[in-house]
């Protein structure tokens, strides 16, 4: 996942959990979940649980763009 992760565009990219790496711009929320867990909902319906090692770095991503509000 590492390499993976390498390669992308880390302006586009983020990787959220162990297994998921996103596009920020197919994310439409960021919502609370049970006992501080958080799920990004994509464009697709899809949710993408959010590892907890990962959510600052989401925040801070989310932050910058200005474009969602993280829900909870």
């Amino acid at each position: 996942m590492r390499d993976l992760t390498g390669k992308l565009d880390s302006a586009a990219f983020l990787r959220v959990h162990r297994s998921a790496i996103i596009n920020l711009n197919a994310v439409t929320a960021v919502e609370r979940r049970s006992a501080g867990l958080y799920a990004v909902r994509l464009k697709t319906g899809a949710e993408i649980p959010v590892g907890r090692s990962f959510l600052g770095a989401l925040r801070t991503r989310i932050e910058q763009a200005g474009v969602i509000q993280i829900r909870g």
